[in-house]
């Protein structure tokens, strides 16, 4: 299949076929890799998250949670016992 590279902002995009995209079992926003061989192939895989990188999304994602006040605290100050 022959596909048509365009121009997307100052980027260049390539759009693939549905058909790859199910055949793939990929879905928007989905991860994935791209490497060149050594013959100038582009090879385009499904992300395979490990134990690391996995571990560096949840830190990521905790870090950008802003921590509020403890829900247990506000019960306390505000019940008597």
């Amino acid at each position: 299949m022959k596909i048509k590279i365009s121009k997307w902002g100052n980027s260049i995009a390539l759009r693939i076929p549905t058909a790859f995209i199910k055949d793939m079992r990929l879905k928007c926003s989905d991860r994935v890799e791209a490497t060149l061989s050594s013959d100038g192939a582009l090879i385009i895989r499904a992300q395979k998250l490990d134990r690391k990188t996995l571990s560096k999304m949840a830190r990521e994602l905790r870090a950008s949670m802003k921590m509020g006040t403890s829900v247990i605290d506000q019960i306390r100050s505000g019940a008597r016992y």
